[in-house]
């Protein structure tokens, strides 16, 4: 599936059993291809205000979809595509469960069996187990965490060699570019905060 749609990755989602496909069908409608961060689900984010609103649609009083989440799975997915489908502007969202399209058109059904990518309208989820997966754009937070351990790990001979070289530029008989000052900060903050959060660790 994922080489019908570049870009994206299979990332995992808090929860079990429906309250995990809640999640993973929320992140899959805040997916966005110039998404560059890993999901976060604190109080202000695209994902986390799509789950708010799929939460009242499927739980709140006098809901179209009240119920909803006492019957299987797949129809509280389907049904929650659907209504968004209904009641939104913009695109009409495909869903595609466990290699399953369950919807989307013929150009869906003609791209599955073909090689070209699928549209990006498409919500991609998985189920293992008791829980989901969604194909999104997000980022991959392992990713970002090994790089931040490394820089952590490394950070205090970096910030020796940067505060070297920040002193060499200084005794050059012409004034280094602003543009080569300004970057030498910046990176000698990011340092310092690093060897920081190294010295905390390393102290607990």
């Amino acid at each position: 599936m994922e080489a019908y749609m570049p870009g994206r990755r299979w990332l995992a989602v808090p929860g079990s059993d429906k309250q995990s496909a809640l999640y993973a069908v929320a992140a899959g409608l805040a997916s966005r291809v110039d998404m560059e961060r890993p999901l976060d689900w604190s109080e202000g984010t695209p994902e986390r205000e799509i789950l708010d609103y799929l939460r009242r649609l499927t739980t709140g009083p006098g809901s179209r979809l009240t119920g909803v989440m006492e019957l299987s799975t797949i129809y509280m997915l389907e049904s929650i595509i659907r209504t968004w489908n209904d009641t939104r502007q913009g695109g009409q969202y495909g869903l595609i469960v466990n290699d399953e399209l369950l919807i989307g058109g013929r150009n869906y059904l003609h791209m599955l069996a073909g090689s070209t990518k699928l549209p990006d309208c498409t919500v991609v989820l998985r189920q293992g187990g008791r829980r989901w997966e969604v194909l999104a754009h997000f980022t991959d937070p392992r990713t970002t965490k090994i790089i931040i351990d490394e820089l952590q790990k490394h950070s205090s001979t970096m910030l020796r060699t940067v505060e070297k070289l920040k002193e060499d530029l200084e005794k050059l008989p012409s004034p280094a570019p602003a543009s080569l000052t300004a970057t030498m900060e910046v990176l000698l903050a990011a340092l310092k905060l690093a060897a920081v959060a190294e010295d905390k660790e390393t102290t607990a």
